[in-house]
């Protein structure tokens, strides 16, 4: 068995597959009857071993500095692959206030001058500002449609005799508030 194999990194049992080589058996039983041999087969694993940790130690080394890099850069926005986000403040507000009118996301995006579905939920979830701006944007929505069923059912003390049209209008806009609610899943939270 040449020593330069083990020092290789070859492992006794790929060394000892070698026709040429003894078996894997009678390298063993050389180890215990042979010490210069026992010797120098354990001065090759002990130098391999060495290799090994000074690689680890390398690694761990280039690890922490990338570790450190990043830790650097946490608060700039870096991008890995593709393009750049189409997302702007003034975007966002745009489509925010929309949403705050009463739209739904369908017709905010059916307009030639909004990004897509796509786009929007891309930006849901790389966008925390968009985000917070969004979810704040529903909420207002619903806060707006809570108001005017409240103000339908004032309308009832008023008018008694309108009881079944109130409803029938109370539960539309209460349709179309389920309607509107957000459909972003582990996104956005329910507003």
């Amino acid at each position: 068995m040449s020593r330069g194999s083990v020092l290789d990194g070859e492992t006794v049992r790929a060394i000892t597959n070698d026709p040429r080589m003894p078996s894997y058996a009678t390298l063993f039983r050389w180890l215990q009857v042979h010490p210069d041999f026992a010797e120098a087969y354990a001065a090759a694993r002990r130098s391999r071993a060495h290799g090994r940790l000074q690689l680890r130690a390398w690694t761990l080394r280039g690890q922490a500095r990338i570790a450190a890099m990043k830790a650097e850069a946490a608060g700039k926005r870096h991008w890995r692959r593709g393009r750049r986000s189409s997302y702007t403040a003034a975007k966002g507000q745009a489509l925010c206030a929309l949403i705050e009118a009463g739209w739904s996301l369908s017709a905010v995006v059916a307009r030639a001058d909004m990004p897509s579905f796509k786009v929007v939920y891309t930006w849901l979830k790389r966008e925390p500002e968009f985000l917070a701006a969004y979810v704040e944007a529903c909420r207002v929505r619903e806060i707006w449609f809570d108001e005017q069923c409240e103000m339908l059912a004032d309308q009832v003390l008023e008018a008694p005799h309108r009881l079944p049209e109130i409803k029938r209008k109370v539960a539309a806009l209460r349709g179309r508030m389920g309607r509107l609610r957000p459909k972003v899943y582990k996104v956005v939270p329910r507003v």
